[in-house]
């Protein structure tokens, strides 16, 4: 594979959503989940306008990156949430909670 192929414009979101998790889910804990959802929605439109207009390979690349890039934090904000669904901390409050209102 060539450095710049059309494997790479394929591979690049999924190569930027996996490592913007470094980045977002961190962010998700000290900002908060609605801030990053629109700031995510804001860098999508961006990087997806950025990606439609452009005539250049390279500009092209970075923006489908900048698009994997936010596209991340959303995928990073719905495993986050699972993760918390279904955590055994989680679950021992629930549980606490329910034997405490039934008492």
């Amino acid at each position: 594979m060539a450095p710049f192929s059309v494997d790479t414009l394929s591979g690049s979101p999924t190569l930027m959503m996996g490592l913007s998790f470094f980045f977002w889910i961190p962010c998700s804990v000290a900002f908060g989940r609605r801030p990053l959802i629109i700031l995510s929605a804001i860098l999508m439109s961006v990087g997806t306008l950025w990606a439609g207009f452009t005539n250049d390979y390279h500009q092209l690349l970075g923006g489908i990156c900048l698009t994997g890039l936010a596209g991340g934090a959303t995928l990073s904000v719905v495993c986050y949430l699972e993760y918390l669904k279904h955590s055994p901390m989680t679950l021992t409050k629930s549980h606490r909670q329910s034997s405490n209102s039934s008492t």
